[in-house]
């Protein structure tokens, strides 16, 4: 009759008694099946001493040497070693090594070392080291090393070292290393590194780097910090809003990245191209080594820097130069020259006096002093204030006579002259005393 199975809770005794009957078991196939009948020669095995004949053959006990030495080399493939190691096995290419090693395993291509590794695997092409390494696991492809490493593990392709590590994950693509690493993940194409990094994940396309380091999105790397005790912090880089490559290049320096939170508010500051409304600087000053203030007129004032005692002057894009100095009152700092196509408006500091070279004419205001210079007009200081109507005044240049004589004049030009003492005018065609008397 057939052995029954192997229950769980025998004691060492009892345990041992059952692999001697199932010794015995395969001993009688394999006599049965040698074709020495009718009285022929007896088998014989390397284990138990068989006598009599095939019909009626007689097995003695064999030795626990015996039993040890004949438990490996079995057929597809497998090599056992190890109380109940391959027991109720079905795969092919199986090697367990350790009690319980792959029992009870169906698939192919499973290497189980230690207690209970691989027991009741159902994936194909495992390696499973350690106590209860891949126990219960289905998916294929998976390497476990670690108490309970892919412990009733669905998910296929995963590599998972630690104590826990990969137990229970139900997806695909996983390589979890350290303590309960990748532990209950459900996400595919998972990487974590550190104890506990990855528990419980859900989310895919993530490399987690440190203990405990867990994602909130999908598309991350996260790197974990530890403060104290079971306090940590988690640095995320999330790329899920690229939609095409993209190539991040750092400088080749040390320093802090910046966010755009970090750069000040531009409000208040001045184009670089000008302000397009007047800047209200309050109880500040604008400070700059040099600077141009440039008004809607023509004329640009230049500082030579902040705080100086004067003004480098008033700058003419006319005249291209700068025509002379200005004090911090405003007041004129030597001569101030202004030149044009056809003559010249210069102010002699130490005359104190605007001298205007012909031809020119110049107005002051429409509604005040018109000159019309034909050579040369003087005007000394005038306070303006005082004059009620100044729509002629002028003041006539000194001349000698000879002086007078040698001009090509125009009618109506008038000079004092030096030589007679009195004033002279042009009427078109000579010079005459203001009398009317000739000169």
């Amino acid at each position: 009759m057939s052995i029954p199975n192997k229950q769980i809770g025998w004691s060492n005794e009892s345990n041992l008694l059952w692999l001697v009957s199932k010794q015995i078991e395969r001993l009688n196939t394999i006599i049965a099946n040698s074709g020495g009948g009718g009285g022929g020669g007896v088998a014989s095995v390397t284990g138990p001493t068989v006598t009599g004949t095939a019909t009626n053959p007689v097995v003695g006990l064999a030795t626990f040497q015996q039993i040890m030495d004949n438990n490996h080399d079995l057929v597809n493939g497998r090599n056992y070693q190890g109380t109940l190691a391959g027991s109720g096995n079905t795969g092919i290419n199986v090697n367990a090594l350790g009690n319980s090693a792959a029992e009870t395993n169906t698939a192919g291509s499973v290497n189980a070392f230690g207690l209970a590794a691989a027991y009741g695997n159902a994936g194909i092409q495992v390696n499973a080291f350690g106590y209860l390494a891949s126990f219960n696991n289905v998916g294929r492809d998976v390497n476990a090393l670690g108490e309970k490493a892919g412990y009733t593990a669905t998910g296929a392709q995963m590599n998972a070292m630690g104590l826990e590590a990969g137990m229970s994950n139900t997806a695909t693509n996983l390589n979890a290393f350290g303590t309960a690493a990748g532990k209950g993940n459900t996400a595919t194409n998972v990487n974590a590194f550190g104890s506990g990094a990855g528990l419980n994940n859900t989310f895919k396309n993530v490399n987690l780097f440190g203990a405990t380091a867990v994602a909130d999105a999908e598309n991350q790397n996260v790197y974990a910090k530890w403060v104290s005790g079971v306090t940590y912090y988690f640095g995320r880089l999330s790329f899920n809003n690229i939609t095409a490559n993209r190539k991040w290049e750092l400088p080749n320096t040390s320093g802090t990245i910046a966010l755009l939170t970090d750069i000040p508010s531009l409000t208040g500051y001045v184009p670089y191209t000008g302000a397009t409304t007047d800047l209200n600087l309050g109880a500040h000053g604008a400070v700059a080594e040099s600077y141009r203030a440039v008004s809607n007129s023509d004329g640009v004032i230049v500082a030579d820097s902040y705080g100086s005692p004067k003004l480098s002057g008033i700058y003419s894009s006319q005249a291209g130069q700068i025509i002379g100095q200005i004090d911090t009152d405003f007041n004129a700092v030597g001569d101030i020259a202004y030149t044009y196509a056809n003559g010249a408006i210069v102010y002699q500091e130490t005359a104190e006096r605007l001298i205007f070279t012909a031809p020119s004419r110049v107005l002051f205001n429409t509604n005040d002093v018109q000159l019309d210079v034909v050579d040369a007009v003087y005007i000394n200081t005038i306070k303006a204030a005082t004059i009620n109507d100044v729509s002629n005044l002028t003041q006539v240049l000194n001349k000698t006579n000879a002086e007078i004589l040698a001009l090509t004049p125009v009618e109506g030009e008038t000079y004092y002259n030096t030589t007679i003492q009195t004033f002279v005018f042009y009427d078109g065609a000579t010079w005459k005393r203001i009398s009317h008397s000739a000169m």
